[in-house]
């Protein structure tokens, strides 16, 4: 007789238990990607091609394909297996691709807020065999707090005559890197204006 009421005991709390979940769950609209520093610096670097040039009259090509922007859209809180909170991207790619298999160019950013309204921004920069991550961005371009990565934000930048604006240099520490692309300098509103190789020191610069 006990273990009969044991189970049905049992039989009702899981019912009541289930029966909240699925009460608990529900749908909740995710807004789209929104960054206005994002879409300051890099928005203009898009959907177009872009040739750099040396001093030894190389060309080197990089084809940037349409930004990807995440949209709205729908997800599911406090259900069993529902999602953790919203998530929304922004993402260029370049066509061509580098010496390690990825892109040429690259540039993403990955925003998570929890249903604690904690937001989370992960970016990744990748230009050629460089990588860097950023943690922010502001009106004078990325926070990279890294000891070997250094940043200098300069309103106007002549290179190899050529100027441009609103400028900000990115450099890693040549200490523990042998060959390639260790610093670059990105424009607002232009994207990628030039990089530089190490150890020949060959600079490139947009055309």
């Amino acid at each position: 007789m006990l273990k009969g009421v044991f189970l049905l005991f049992l039989i009702v709390t899981s019912f009541f238990i289930q029966s909240c979940s699925i009460c608990s769950c529900k749908k909740y609209a995710c807004p789209a990607f929104q960054n206005d520093k994002v879409n300051e610096w890099m928005m203009g670097f898009s959907n177009q091609r872009v040739l750099y040039s040396n001093n030894a009259s190389g060309v080197d090509t990089f084809t940037l394909e349409p930004v990807q922007i995440s949209g709205t859209y729908e997800a599911k809180k406090g259900c069993p297996e529902g999602d953790r909170g919203c998530l929304s991207s922004f993402v260029i790619l370049s066509s061509e691709y580098g010496p390690t298999g990825t892109p040429k160019f690259a540039v993403s950013f990955d925003s998570f807020t929890g249903w604690d309204n904690q937001p989370t921004l992960r970016i990744l920069i990748h230009v050629k065999d460089l990588e860097v991550h950023p943690t922010d961005i502001t009106s004078t371009g990325f926070i990279i707090p890294d000891p070997h990565v250094q940043t200098a934000f300069n309103p106007s930048v002549t290179l190899n005559g050529k100027a441009f604006t609103d400028v900000q240099l990115i450099q890693v520490d040549t200490s523990t890197k042998t060959s390639g692309v260790y610093k670059f300098y990105l424009a607002r509103n232009n994207g990628l204006i030039a990089y530089e190789e190490y150890p020949s020191h060959n600079l490139w610069i947009r055309q």
